[in-house]
């Protein structure tokens, strides 16, 4: 999955992944990279191997980012 948007959104989720249980979870089973292009911010998510991928972790991540936005 891929993440697109202005700095402080991708922040938000940054800052999301680094501090809720629901973000620390998605850290374990995904392999997690920035990408800066001076125009475009991003977070591409890639499910690590032998892990599973859990649908509503995304939803409970955008919730817990919305509060850091």
């Amino acid at each position: 999955m891929k993440i697109t948007g202005q700095k402080e959104i991708i922040n938000a989720v940054l800052e999301a992944l680094n501090t809720s249980s629901i973000g620390i979870g998605i850290k374990e089973r995904y392999s997690i990279s920035k990408n800066n292009d001076g125009y475009n911010f991003s977070i591409k998510f890639n499910l690590k191997e032998g892990k599973e991928a859990n649908e509503t972790d995304y939803f409970w991540l955008g919730w817990v980012s919305n509060q850091y936005y």
